[in-house]
């Protein structure tokens, strides 16, 4: 399994403000070559990522 934490800052002051996304990504995910596909598809949902990058 990979974990992956997305850190979230304050946009003024470029400081960890605490809260974070957490993405775990099991193997046969990996195995299939899925995973970035995957994180970015979370990201996205998640509003980390605009929806047409």
């Amino acid at each position: 399994m990979t974990r992956v934490d997305d850190l979230q800052v304050d946009k003024v002051t470029g400081r960890f403000n605490g809260q974070f996304k957490t993405y775990a990504i099991c193997g046969a995910i990996r195995r299939m070559g899925e995973s970035d596909d995957s994180i970015l598809r979370l990201a996205k949902a998640d509003g980390i990522v605009s929806k047409n990058f």
